[in-house]
């Protein structure tokens, strides 16, 4: 049979470099990786992409000058980013340039020209993994990755990459061309090599000193002082930063590329990285304008990254995406495709081999190689990708890649070569195939084989457990087993089940699985009991030291009984049969006695369903067909795996909760998986809960149920509603439910004639009709009140189990039947009245509610009273008793409401204060009782007195009623009758309305003039018609008084302002005491609506007049401007003669007129000013 050694092309024992690094490979190394490089379809694609913006970039200036290639770890992008700097960098290996070498690899003629394109633009390559080149407190900078960056250009151009400041200086001797002279005059003076000595160059001080004094011919401390400058006085942005990248690029002619590894695991969260690293490639673009590019690897795409830091800082990021257009992606299949070609490359011999070898066994390694669950890997699809794989199986490509994730990311490596991705899966692919390569074909790689690849990056921690289970277990196959449950931990989606953990121990075609199955089971019981491992479910788990002690803990930890009790309570109600503690059957709800094992949550009560639990804590302890007598429902639960489930998880929750605080970092991560163990635990338990009831045994009085249903909820609830109908057996009396208050409230509320006679047979809640009304006679019997309270309570136990809502429907439907009747405080209702409808439809009464047996009343007294009710009052009513008694005493109670509202005013002003009295006396005594026999026995006894206030109750109300006409009538006459006392005397034309007033006299003297309102209203009418009349002549005479009286002070006025006065404002004055006289005069003329007012108003206008002329007068007076040249002054009195002063005709006036005025005329004729005193 061939050996594995010679199927492959290729020596599989030759040297594969995986060190991403530039400039230190010897050039056989940079020949293998080039020559051996595989250009997947994935390569050429981002090839083309990268290589066709970078071209742009060359001939069009451009501020966008970023890449960013995002791969999973193992996918080959930083391998990727190693081949990008071999290919800008042009060099020159064995003789060929690293552009030719992919002359073969890529047919793109396109791609392979712009790539020589690039090549050719004399790029300076600064390629670097960030983390290792990072000094120790970068990340606590925001300005980290520039430094950095500026410390690899640096140190790429042949400065101090370490310290920026000497850095700075040997660039500034170098632009002044003084470098290679400093660096051979320090070697004289120091004997020192300057490359060597720079690290500790501050000891050396006096020496850099005499150097440049020498060299710029300054004096030693101006060269001291320079030096200190260089020192002290550094600072650096990153403005500055691109800035020396720009200088240098302008000097040199150059380009110069960035490739930066693993950017994103460097920055992970730290937004304030994340915005030095967006500034800097915004500030290489503005500077460089395309001659400078920032290329970077990331695990997580360029989005995430973002997200990620956004959640844990307040900047912007929105602008990074923008400034990384060339997005690469490499996928781990991209890392399979580079193994089975560089490694795995079949020989065309061996190719058949293995093709034949896959025929004659295919179906049997479809079985041998299987994932039940996710994920759905397979061992080979076809037969090309077994002779591609072979001697490995396919699933383990992607595997190991998670695998290494997961080791790297949980800290349990030291954290060396296992992160260079695609090179450690190269160096674990070759490693396993070199430990094989003498097994004949057929031997398949166990995934255990990686393991010594992993073993010289694992934590120390780590190597110490292996190297203890090695001492301790005798087995060296369980260490082999051991090594896959390690691989597996902390891998998502590949839980280490049995049945997977063997078929990644398959080490052969012909391998027997189940003998490899059993063979693994038993090392792992072994490896349990070594605690260095533990079983969760049917998950295998690989512990830690720290985990180990966490779990001898917890073992160790006394459990919780009630807790686990409570927990099993919990699952069974809450989680499988989803009811809680209360039993739904159609409308009703009913509480639960839960017990689990004789455990019962709370307090028992007799009014409760009870359902008991029993688990294996009990098992064999009680006879549970027994138990069920008692009306219970019990439930067999005594086997089931989940009691050691829920023990273990409450173990965990028990250690968890007494070392949770103060626990460090490591314990912090245990207790976190711990507790999700537990959840996990408590999950499993829930499940195999569930699948026992679904065929446990269930009793109830004294038999175990038979059901048809396996569904745990449907047998429970089954099982639950035997035990009600046992326990309320009369519940599904009630057929017709109510559903809230206002249901009741149309009971009540429906005033039509229900079938008294056959309620109890035609209503559908006939039979639990039939039993609250027993009730309730039996009670009577024993002389018994019966409240509302008592009968919700009676009815809401057992046998019966109604809700309160349907026990009032009940009574309520009864009452309406005129069954039963409800009394408060001994007072009869109306069970048509809203309020009591509101009151016993809400149960807010249900303590002062008391229920009776309601006696019929004899039909004679029915029809009597039904007649006195018709006949006083002209209602009518049905001779329905409760609807006769509460119609008659709503009656009566509205009509006492209205009279007592009556007043009568002060010293008897309105009528009928005896009547009303009387009324009020009758009807109180009728409404004094709710009684219905006493209620109608007054009635008739009043029917008399009833009959007399019949015509006339509506009249005085009517009467009294303040919005109505009658009593407005009634004042009106009043204040007629009290016009015509006052002014008779005075205004003899009142005496034609004598006998109108006479009439209303007599009206408004009557004891009771309620029928006669009409006639007085006419009456008043009338009697105002007169004393308008009169009104209007008077208003008349008036109205001339006014305007003669006004015409007399605007005759004044006008003589006044004809005048000519010294002063301006004495024309103002005249002018305003005319207008508001004018004023006055017109509010006179509207006051002219009472006879009183009417005499005021015309004595007021006539007093006015003088009133006028006196400060007319005094306004003239204080004028004081210069008088007349001749003047003179004369009495009023000496212009009449006395001859002339006693006047008795119409002659004597025009006499005395022609006196007055010869003489003033003849007083004018001498002066120029008369003054009449």
């Amino acid at each position: 049979m061939m050996k594995i050694e010679k199927l492959f092309k290729k020596d599989i024992n030759r040297d594969i470099q995986g060190v991403v690094t530039i400039g230190n490979e010897e050039e056989s190394r940079k020949k293998q990786e080039l020559e051996e490089y595989v250009c997947t379809q994935e390569v050429i694609k981002n090839f083309r992409t990268f290589f066709s913006a970078y071209k742009k970039s060359i001939s069009q200036p451009t501020e966008q000058v970023g890449s960013w290639i995002t791969g999973f770890f193992g996918s080959g992008k930083s391998h990727f980013l190693k081949i990008l700097g071999y290919l800008l960098s042009n060099e020159i290996v064995d003789g060929k340039h690293a552009v030719e070498y992919f002359d073969e690899k890529i047919k793109d003629e396109m791609i392979k020209a712009d790539m020589q394109l690039s090549a050719n633009q004399n790029n300076l390559v600064v390629l670097f993994n960030i983390d290792a080149k990072a000094k120790s407190d970068a990340k606590n900078k925001n300005v980290s990755i520039m430094e950095t960056m500026l410390g690899a250009f640096n140190e790429k151009l042949g400065y101090f990459g370490v310290t920026p400041w000497l850095a700075e200086f040997e660039r500034n001797l170098d632009n002044e061309g003084l470098y290679d002279s400093f660096k051979e005059k320090f070697s004289q003076k120091t004997g020192k090599v300057w490359i060597d000595s720079r690290r500790v160059a501050l000891i050396f001080t006096d020496k850099i000193a005499e150097v440049l004094s020498e060299l710029k011919g300054i004096s030693m401390e101006s060269a001291k002082a320079y030096i200190q400058d260089a020192q002290k006085n550094y600072s650096l942005s990153i403005e500055e930063f691109s800035r020396i990248v720009a200088e240098y690029i302008k000097k040199t002619g150059r380009r110069v590329v960035f490739l930066i590894d693993e950017v994103g695991q460097f920055i992970g969260t730290r937004g304030e990285l994340m915005l030095g690293l967006q500034t800097v490639e915004e500030e290489l673009g503005k500077a460089c304008k395309g001659k400078a590019w920032i290329v970077v690897t990331s695990q997580q795409e360029i989005k995430e990254l973002v997200e990620s830091a956004n959640r844990n800082a307040q900047n912007d990021f929105s602008k990074i995406q923008g400034r990384f257009p060339v997005r690469l992606m490499m996928s781990s299949s991209n890392a399979d495709e580079v193994i089975k070609k560089r490694l795995l490359d079949k020989t065309d011999d061996s190719a058949n081999i293995l093709g034949a070898l896959y025929t004659e066994n295919k179906d049997r390694l479809n079985n041998l190689l299987i994932f039940p669950q996710k994920p759905k890997w397979t061992g080979y699809e076809n037969e090309k990708q077994f002779i591609d794989c072979y001697p490995f199986v396919n699933y383990q490509f992607e595997l190991l890649q998670l695998t290494f994730t997961a080791i790297r990311e949980s800290g349990m490596s030291e954290g060396k070569h296992i992160s260079s991705g695609e090179r450690s899966l190269m160096n674990a692919f070759q490693k396993s195939a070199i430990s094989k390569k003498d097994r004949e074909i057929g031997e398949l790689i166990p995934f255990n084989a990686f393991y010594e690849t992993i073993e010289e990056f694992m934590d120390h921690d780590i190597k110490k457990i292996f190297a203890s289970a090695e001492r301790r277990l005798s087995n060296p196959f369980d260490i082999e087993v051991l090594k896959v449950l390690f691989m597996l931990k902390n891998v998502k989606d590949m839980e280490p089940t049995l049945e997977r953990i063997s078929t990644l121990m398959v080490t052969h075609i012909n391998q027997d699985k189940k003998k490899l199955k059993d063979r693994i089971k038993e090392s792992l019981e072994r490896l349990i009991g070594e605690t260095l491992a533990q079983k969760n479910g049917e998950r295998y788990e690989f512990l830690t030291n720290k985990e180990q002690d966490v779990n001898r803990e917890i073992n160790k930890a006394q459990y919780s009984t009630s807790e686990v009790i409570n927990k099993i309570r919990e699952i069974i109600f809450d989680n499988v049969v989803e009811i809680g503690n209360k039993f739904t059957y159609g409308k009703y709800q009913f509480s639960l006695n839960r017990y689990v094992d004789d455990n019962i949550q709370g307090t028992d009560s007799q009014d409760n369903l009870t359902i008991k639990i029993y688990t294996p804590w009990t098992k064999n302890e009680k006879d549970l067909r027994v138990e069920s007598m008692s009306g219970a429902l019990v439930v067999d639960l005594t086997n089931g795996a989940y009691l050691e489930e829920l023990i273990q998880a409450n173990r965990i929750q028990t250690f968890d909760r007494n070392n949770a605080s103060g626990a460090d970092s490591v314990l912090i991560d245990i207790l976190t998986k711990k507790r999700a163990e537990a959840e996990e635990r408590i999950k499993r338990a829930e499940k195999n809960i569930r699948s026992s009831i679904e065929d446990c045994s269930i009793y109830q009085n004294g038999s175990e149920i038979v059901s048809s249903s396996k569904d745990a909820k449907k047998r429970i609830l089954e099982g639950l509603e035997k035990v009600l109908k046992n326990k309320y057996h009369k519940i599904d009396y009630v057929k017709t439910f109510i559903n809230k208050a206002e249901d009741i409230s149309v009971i009540l509320r429906n005033q039509q004639q229900s079938m008294f006679d056959d309620i109890f047979s035609t209503d559908s809640n006939g039979l639990a009709l039939k039993e609250v009304f027993d009730f309730i006679k039996d009670e009577k019997t024993w002389q018994r009140k019966v409240t509302m309270s008592s009968l919700t309570t009676k009815f809401g136990k057992a046998p019966f189990g109604y809700r309160a809502n349907d026990v009032r429907g009940l009574v309520a439907t009864l009452l309406h039947a005129e069954k039963l009747k409800a009394k408060i405080s001994d007072q009869l209702q109306n069970i048509h009245s809203q309020n009591f409808i509101w009151e016993f439809s809400h149960g807010s009464q249900d303590e002062r509610i008391v229920i009776e047996i309601q006696t019929e009343v004899d039909p004679q007294i029915l029809m009597k009273v039904k007649r006195v009710m018709k006949d006083a009052f002209d209602i009518t009513i049905n001779n329905k008793e409760n609807d006769l008694r509460d119609e008659s005493l709503q009656f009566f109670k509205t009509k006492i409401d209205d009279l007592r509202k009556i007043s009568y005013g002060q010293q008897g002003q309105y009528p009928g204060k005896s009547l009303v009295e009387e009324m009020l006396s009758v009807f109180a005594t009728i409404t004094a009782s709710s009684d219905s026999e006493t209620v109608f026995n007054k009635i008739i006894s009043k029917e008399n007195d009833l009959n007399r206030f019949g015509g006339k109750i509506d009249s005085i109300i009517a009467f009294y009623n303040q919005a109505g006409s009658q009593m407005k009538t009634w004042n009106a006459a009043k204040d007629i009758y009290s016009y015509y006392r006052e002014n008779q005397l005075f205004i003899p034309e009142l005496e034609d309305m004598s006998d109108l007033i006479g009439e209303i006299t007599d009206i408004l003297g009557m004891d009771e003039p309620f029928n006669s309102i009409a006639k007085l209203g006419t009456l008043v009418q009338q009697a105002n018609e007169i004393k308008n009349g009169l009104l209007g002549k008077k208003v008349e005479i008036a109205k001339k008084t006014i305007n003669d009286s006004l015409d007399l002070i605007t005759k004044e006025y006008s003589e006044a302002m004809n005048k000519t006065y010294s002063k301006e404002e004495t024309k103002e004055s005249i002018e305003t005491l005319y207008q508001s006289e004018k004023t006055l005069y017109s509010n006179l003329l509207g006051m002219l609506d009472t006879f009183d007012k009417i005499s005021s108003s015309e004595m007021k206008a006539v007093q006015e007049v003088n009133t006028f002329r006196t400060e007319l007068a005094k306004i003239i007076a204080k004028d004081g401007g210069v008088a007349p040249t001749k003047k003179v002054n004369v009495k009023a009195s000496n212009l009449i003669p006395v001859a002339n002063r006693k006047i008795t005709s119409k002659d004597d006036i025009d006499h005395l007129v022609e006196n007055i005025k010869t003489h003033l005329e003849s007083l004018l004729k001498d002066n120029e000013e008369v003054d009449i005193d």
